[in-house]
This record gives structure tokens, C-alpha cells and sequence, in this order.
């Protein structure tokens, strides 16, 4: 799964890297990126927009958790995520994730980036909803695949990270073979590190 990641650049970087043609909200940065936050993300494909999705769907659920990741096997099979995947599909915006690791009986907090350390994006899905009587909002998910060899001793999931050749597709509506861009990052071109559990406390 994916539950906290940081995004460090600012948005003139972000739309430079990404050929953005419009910038829609303010991006700020976070080393600590938490389900519930506005987060930055980019969609669109005759005109990409960078803005901001918060993060987590609404559950169709009473009572449900909002839906923060959806599982790239199964996509086309949840009424929830299948129609986003044809029409609806982002990128969001990072430059590494959190994921915990046993140590000795407690979790260890490790910190999982490019080697190169550069920003990279993960694969998204969004939706425009009304909820109550407020105005309508944007909310994303951040899609999961199976851990690669590097990650796969922490976790058994991971989030579905677009190499540059695999976006224009993405971001087509038009493509129709979406899911199978959905792939483990290599596993060569990655690293982790422990960092503080302070990270394990929300901004």
C-alpha cells in the first residue's frame, strides 16, 4: 500500500518537468504527505492541469474509509474504480514513500526513493463528487501493485510509480490498454533508508 510519501518540489518545477500547460492551485510542499490532504496532482491530456486532489475517496460504504489506494489487478472488477480507469486517470505527484518494517518487535519507519533521488509520479485515479451541501471536490487514490524485489521484504505492496515513457498513455483517455502500464517500478533503480518515527505522526 502507499500511506504517507513526500512531495518537496515547488509547482513552476513540477509543470516544467511534466509539460504542464496550466497551474489551477497553489502546491506546497511536505515531507510527510497524509490520506485526508489536498495533494498535488496533474490531469488531463489536451491540456494537462497541475492542481490539487484530495486524497482518498469517499466510500460508497457508510461508514466506509475513505479509499486512499485501489489495487491494480483488480480495477476493472470494482464499479468504484472502473469507470475512473477509462476517463479519470492522473498522475500525483512525489518524490518518495513511507512504508514500516519489523525491527525487534517495533515498526521501523523507511524511508523508499529513486536512487538518483529525483521526483517521480505515482499512477492515479480521480473523481469529481458533491458530499452534503458542499461545493464539489476532487478526490484521488494512488494505485498499488505488487512489490518489487527491494520492497518486497517490508511490504508486499507498492505504488504503481510511471517511468516519463509510460505518462502521455496514462494521461490518454483515448488508450485503452491503461492497466498494462501498471507495473513494479525496477527494483534496481530504487533505494530505502530508515528515517525517524517522528515520521509516524501526521503534519
Amino acid at each position: 500500500m502507499c500511506g504517507r510519501y513526500t512531495q518537496k518540489q515547488k509547482a513552476a518545477i513540477i509543470a516544467k518537468m511534466h509539460d504542464v500547460d496550466k497551474v489551477v492551485a497553489e502546491i506546497s510542499a511536505s515531507f510527510n504527505v497524509c490520506p485526508g490532504q489536498d495533494v498535488a496532482a496533474i490531469a488531463g491530456h489536451a491540456e494537462r492541469r497541475l492542481g490539487l486532489l484530495r486524497w482518498g475517496l469517499p466510500s460508497l460504504r457508510e461508514g466506509g474509509r475513505p479509499l486512499i489506494n485501489a489495487r491494480a489487478e483488480t480495477l476493472a472488477e470494482k464499479p468504484t474504480f472502473s469507470r475512473l480507469l477509462t476517463r479519470n486517470r492522473c498522475l500525483i505527484v512525489a518524490d518518495g514513500f513511507y512504508e514500516w518494517r519489523q525491527v525487534d518487535g517495533r515498526k521501523q519507519p523507511v524511508y523508499i526513493h529513486l536512487k538518483d533521488d529525483s521526483p517521480f509520479v505515482f499512477a492515479g485515479l480521480w473523481d469529481a463528487l458533491r458530499l452534503d451541501a458542499d461545493e464539489p471536490k476532487a478526490y484521488g487514490t494512488i494505485i498499488t501493485t505488487s512489490a518489487n524485489s527491494l520492497i518486497a521484504p517490508i511490504h508486499d505492496r507498492m505504488p504503481v510509480i510511471l517511468p516519463p515513457a509510460s505518462i502521455d498513455a496514462w494521461l490518454d483517455p483515448k488508450y485503452k490498454d491503461a492497466a498494462r502500464l501498471l507495473q513494479p517500478y525496477p527494483a534496481e533503480a530504487m533505494v530505502w533508508h530508515p528515517v525517524s518515527n517522528v515520521v509516524n505522526f501526521p503534519n
